[in-house]
């Protein structure tokens, strides 16, 4: 007999309201070779509960082919409330506020978690507080 749906809900610790902003692929337009925006990023708004982890703070790694991405923290949101509103997370999305904290994190990995009943119930965001290339090119 299966369980109600209430049962198998994820259970967030301390959650709080997060703006993120996403990258409307549809709408952007892209390289059909790198598979990156081009020109302006268009971005549509979401705002989802989510689950905050902080990471320890470290110095950017800087080396010959740029800067290494370290997660500064990461955020865990239930994947029913995601399909809920339409939002599926992926590389590059931006992080713009968490509960009354204004941000400017940047998603840089996803990855499904809490798997039971046939799939994964939650996603965890890895994010850094890194600038998209895209955003502030070099004018050096």
């Amino acid at each position: 007999m299966p369980l109600p749906a209430t049962v198998n809900r994820v259970r967030l610790l301390s959650p709080a309201t997060m703006t993120v902003e996403a990258i409307d692929r549809a709408a952007t337009l892209q390289d059909t070779r790198s598979r990156e925006p081009v020109g302006n990023v268009v971005r549509t708004t979401f705002t989802i509960e989510a689950q905050r982890t902080n990471v320890h703070r470290q110095v950017p790694v800087f080396t010959q082919y740029g800067v290494d991405e370290q997660v500064r923290a990461w955020f865990t949101i239930r994947k029913e409330d995601a399909d809920r509103i339409g939002y599926t997370p992926r590389r590059g999305d931006r992080v713009v506020k968490f509960g009354s904290l204004v941000t400017e994190l940047y998603i840089v990995n996803t990855e499904p978690i809490a798997h039971y009943e046939g799939g994964h119930n939650a996603w965890r965001l890895y994010a850094s507080d890194r600038r998209p290339a895209a955003n502030r090119p070099n004018k050096g």
